[in-house]
């Protein structure tokens, strides 16, 4: 293969792409386009590329912090309000087993003196039949023997 010589180019051969330049021509700056001047008063301290930042997105960037923040401590209450309502739903159940207990005892109070007032009513039927029959016994022929 040969150089031809003055163009900087080499001939091609198999496996050669037509698009790949020689040395001379890679990272020559004729190739690119000139830097454009950083605009006056883009809010950057050296003048680079960085464009200052529009008010309606900075406000609009506030507002979101500002909701976030608002729905951090809507939920945090609403959390708070959730575990008292927990609380609370557990001193109702604790309540109402001790209602509950309550309510028993009083049943069985008065099941028992209802009891023990058909034993008064039923007592002197039962003590005097059993006078009788006491009397009855004791006057029998076989006790006095």
């Amino acid at each position: 293969m040969e150089e031809i010589q003055g163009s900087g180019k080499a001939n091609l051969g198999v496996g050669d792409s037509p698009a790949v330049s020689s040395s001379k021509d890679v990272g020559s700056s004729s190739n690119l386009p000139p830097a454009p001047a950083p605009a006056p008063g883009d809010g950057t301290p050296e003048g680079g590329w960085k464009k200052k930042e529009p008010e309606s997105l900075r406000l609009l960037t506030e507002a979101m912090e500002g909701w976030k923040n608002k729905q951090e401590e809507i939920n945090k209450k609403f959390m708070e309000s959730f575990e008292n309502l927990g609380k609370d739903l557990s001193q109702m159940q604790h309540d109402t087993v001790t209602f509950k207990s309550s309510i028993d005892q009083v049943k069985t109070g008065i099941e028992r003196r209802a009891s023990a007032d058909k034993i008064q009513r039923l007592k002197p039927t039962v003590l005097t039949a059993t006078s009788k029959s006491f009397k009855d016994v004791s006057n029998s022929k076989d006790l006095q023997q």
